[in-house]
């Protein structure tokens, strides 16, 4: 919490503070768990103003909630209560107050080939998307059961087959542009079914001594993945809240080649093999439009392209020392880079550097396309007993500019703990420095901090 006079930074005298609590409960009884996740600000600028790490600086959404979990067996029940913020541009405010949910895992019935797994949700959720957009509170019942049966008649074939049915129930209804409320219940019903090929599988062994590893098996494993979920009356009227709301029928075909990597330590002690590395090429084809909740006035101004991007995954991640993961999209039909991550990192006692590199390229739409290509770093080293530098940097390639800088010394003595802190802070409307120091006195807390900030170009 803080206060300031009127001056060069403000212009009224104003309080503005920050509510930041979470608490775990392992030990509950019944055999429960409690988890409570609060986050609340005076004004929607505190996060830019205040807040010295990137990733709260840059968010776009504010979350609150808590939960209590109850697991028994195959079945989970799940009470959550959940509030989110989201600002972009304009600030969209949604709640469950509260959603009772239900989930088991896929398991066999009886005796029998066939297994079941289940979902099902009861809840009371609002919304307010702003001025002249949806704007108020409904009730909604969902179940979602699916029937599964493995088929085990080719040795070298694993295949499997799925059948089920959605029901949704909705206390209202809104018009086609999801502005309004019609004031009446509506249903949605629609059936799924999907087969999963995988197979026939290849695999090589290899005797090699690299690293902790002394032996390694390659494994080639095509896989082939149809899904069909009909489509729904109406679908404008569905209350938007989310991603149950918005799953509609498609009607697809999703074919991959995964080959794994798996290694086992040259110590006989030391168990089974464990998969080091994975890399997946997969496409989808779409055999007709998926529906969309605004319906043809949306999804018909757009052509149909049956073929999806080329997908690529690369996963690599021998030990707790190194990881790299690797992905694209590569669209075909315009020869076109659409997105790509690839994110590394290096641990060794307390040390780390990581570093991530992400960037999408779309393909234009009436012209138009919007590029983002960033860059981010991490470096976390003791450079002596007493004395530890991390430091941080975001760097947005697009535009040739470094959007936050940070710097974070720490010296250590033997009952207490000064950190001194330099942050430049450069993102649309909030151009900064910081400064702060805090020190911290071991088995009491906080002792002083300081903080100061600047905006450039003020004097």
């Amino acid at each position: 919490m803080g206060s300031g006079n009127a001056g060069v930074l403000g212009t009224q005298t104003e309080n503005r503070w920050k509510l930041q609590l979470d608490h775990v409960s392992d030990d509950l009884p019944w055999g429960m768990r409690g988890v409570i996740a609060i986050r609340q600000y005076s004004d929607k600028y505190y996060l830019q103003d205040w807040e010295r790490q990137f990733l709260y600086t840059s968010a776009r959404e504010i979350l609150s909630r808590a939960f209590l979990t109850k697991n028994e067996g195959v079945d989970s029940f799940n009470l959550r209560f959940e509030k989110s913020d989201t600002i972009l541009g304009a600030t969209v405010l949604q709640e469950r107050m509260p959603t009772l949910e239900y989930f088991r895992r896929t398991s066999q019935i009886g005796e029998s080939p066939i297994y079941l797994s289940a979902q099902g949700s009861i809840s009371n959720l609002f919304i307010n998307r702003g001025t002249g957009l949806l704007h108020g509170g409904w009730g909604r019942l969902d179940l979602f059961p699916v029937l599964s049966f493995p088929w085990k008649g080719l040795p070298w074939l694993s295949a499997t087959t799925t059948l089920g049915g959605r029901f949704t129930g909705y206390t209202d209804s809104t018009d086609p542009a999801q502005t309004t409320f019609l004031g009446s219940s509506f249903t949605r019903t629609y059936m799924v079914a999907g087969v999963s090929l995988i197979g026939p599988s290849f695999s090589r062994i290899y005797e090699a001594d690299i690293g902790p590893f002394g032996k390694f098996k390659h494994i080639i494993e095509p896989r082939v993945d149809y899904s069909y979920v009909s489509n729904v009356d109406d679908p404008g009227k569905i209350p938007v809240y989310d991603d149950i709301d918005t799953a509609l029928g498609r009607n697809q075909i999703t074919y991959a080649l995964v080959n794994r990597l798996l290694a086992k330590s040259s110590d006989p002690k030391a168990g089974a093999a464990s998969e080091i590395a994975s890399f997946t090429i997969s496409q989808s084809y779409a055999f007709e439009r998926s529906q969309t909740i605004v319906g043809s006035g949306a999804s018909g101004t757009l052509p149909f392209i049956n073929e999806g991007p080329v997908q690529a995954l690369l996963r690599f991640t021998p030990g707790t020392f190194i990881s790299f993961d690797g992905q694209l999209s590569y669209d075909t039909r315009n020869g076109q880079l659409l997105s790509n991550t690839v994110a590394t990192a290096l641990n060794w006692k307390a040390n780390y550097f990581n570093a991530t590199w992400f960037s999408s390229h779309p393909v234009p739409v009436s012209g138009v396309a919007i590029n983002t290509d960033q860059l981010r770093f991490g470096v976390g080293y003791d450079i002596s007993r007493p004395f530890r530098i991390d430091t941080q940097v975001n760097w947005d390639v697009t535009q040739g500019q470094v959007l936050e800088d940070r710097s974070l010394l720490t010296y250590r003595g033997s009952c207490y703990t000064i950190f001194l802190e330099y942050r430049q802070l450069r993102v649309p409307g909030n151009n900064r420095n910081d400064v702060r120091l805090v020190v911290n006195l071991k088995d009491i807390g906080t002792l002083l901090d300081i903080n100061g900030a600047m905006r450039p170009g003020l004097f």
